[in-house]
């Protein structure tokens, strides 16, 4: 059983909210109710004959029915957040449901230059037209910038060792614990749902509800106080470049060079150690120039073409290389126009993938109106293709391996229009003596077909 925690801490390490993630493939998004209340089997649960009586006595932390991590922000309580994805990830709509349920709640202030912060990383879902749309209404607008997508371990606050990597150990523990506690009540070890909710607790407890942990990673990252940590951090240091440096060693030399031809009386600058020297800052000096010119070259480029590519889907690299960390309005207008430009882009490919069925269908008709001995290979292949299955082989090549090809499928039953091209769902005129059967949906991805699918789709006919 697959799940995930997204774990928000405010920016004095206390955490604000807890979001459990499981995997779950109900379409209406609900989750049951024991999943979110969670069995913790390790504690021993109150009897009792009334039902409802038995859910108020075993229902909170510590009891039989634990539910999630609660939080304490800003003298209100927060419950766990507990939803579901198919494969039990964030996603943009469940992000925009995390903050929108935060607002609810009324955790944090707001004013006409107050507005609730929020740093994350360049994840997809970030980029989600409806968390944008959500994040920039004026009536719950927030503050939401990216950090640099390269290094996320070392400025984002819940990678910190004392954070996610005791989380995890605590994940551990609380398994094998719960996995010993299922062997010695001779209960199944298999992992369940209702396990989940138990084992986060534990693990909560031991990582991120320590808010001493959430501050020392705070001021290791340079969070609270804002003190510029990261540059002093040695996998920063490492990605400095040493030009200036090299530089310096150079007129160092030339400083030396220069007071022993003094005490000489005099200096050589085109020969010896003191005209190599001079050669080298040159060479730096011109290297400089083209790396300007490049910059500047480039910059004109980017301006000119505007700052993102319209037709691109917009990432947290192009962001950050851009200069840009924050999710303004106009980057929710980028990722609008984007998905305007896509679902032009699908709309396109259905009207071509309509006309490519339309053209098959005029020569598979012509076929069945002529008999199989007059046909040519241009409507074998029409047949062959018409009747194709996603595991077929290459289409055949020359009128006797095509029509070989074809008598192995001939006994097929016939596929029906697509309603995006007949506008009913209708059979097939017949070949004759064949029986019909319905339901059949075939393939139009054969690549050494004559009628190629340049979207790699199934297309019925």
């Amino acid at each position: 059983m697959h799940f995930a925690v997204l774990p928000f801490t405010n920016a004095l390490g206390e955490p604000a909210l807890c979001a459990v993630i499981f995997a779950s493939d109900n379409k209406d998004g609900k989750l049951k109710s024991d999943w979110i209340a969670g069995i913790d089997i390790t504690v021993d649960a109150m009897i009792c004959d009334d039902g409802v009586e038995f859910i108020t006595n075993n229902s909170g932390s510590g009891k039989y029915m634990p539910k999630g991590p609660t939080c304490f922000v800003n003298g209100k309580t927060v419950p766990c957040y507990a939803c579901c994805s198919p494969h039990g990830g964030i996603t943009g709509t469940l992000l925009t449901d995390m903050i929108r349920y935060m607002d609810e709640l009324e955790l944090f202030p707001r004013a006409d230059d107050l507005l609730p912060f929020l740093l994350m990383d360049g994840h997809g879902s970030r980029f989600d037209l409806e968390f944008l749309q959500y994040i920039n209404n004026k009536d719950h607008e927030w503050n939401v910038c990216i950090g640099v997508p390269y290094g996320t371990h070392l400025w984002q606050v819940g990678d910190a060792a004392s954070m996610n990597g005791t989380f995890k150990m605590g994940i551990t523990m609380a398994k094998e614990e719960l996995m010993s506690a299922k062997e010695k009540r001779f209960m199944s070890a298999k992992f369940l749902p209702t396990d989940i909710m138990p084992i986060v607790n534990k693990a909560w407890a031991r990582s991120f509800a320590n808010v001493s942990y959430g501050k020392k990673a705070l001021t290791e990252r340079g969070w609270n106080p804002l003190n510029k940590a990261l540059l002093k951090h040695k996998d920063v240091l490492d990605t400095k470049l040493d030009d200036l440096a090299n530089v310096e060693d150079l007129l160092t030399a030339l400083t030396k060079a220069a007071a022993s031809a003094s005490a000489n009386g005099s200096m050589q600058v085109n020969e010896g150690k003191s005209a190599d020297i001079i050669d080298l800052l040159v060479a730096d000096r011109d290297r400089a120039a083209q790396r300007q010119k490049a910059l500047d070259r480039k910059l004109l480029a980017e301006t000119a073409t505007a700052t993102y590519d319209k037709t691109k889907k917009l990432t947290s690299g192009k962001m950050v290389v851009s200069g840009k960390h924050r999710f303004s309005v106009d980057v929710m207008v980028q990722v609008t126009e984007y998905v305007q430009f896509k679902v032009e882009l699908e709309e396109d490919k259905k009207r071509k993938r309509v006309k490519r069925d339309n053209v098959l269908m005029v020569k598979v008709n012509t076929a069945k109106a002529m008999e199989e001995t007059t046909w040519t290979a241009d409507q074998h292949k029409a047949m062959i293709q018409c009747y194709k299955q996603p595991d077929d082989p290459r289409m055949a090549k020359g009128v006797v391996d095509l029509r070989a090809q074809w008598n192995q499928r001939r006994g097929r039953a016939s596929p029906k229009h697509s309603p995006e091209t007949a506008g009913v769902d209708a059979a097939m005129p017949p070949l004759l003596n064949q029986d019909q059967e319905d339901d059949v949906l075939l393939g139009l991805d054969d690549p050494d077909c004559e009628i190629e699918d340049p979207d790699g789709r199934i297309g019925g006919i």
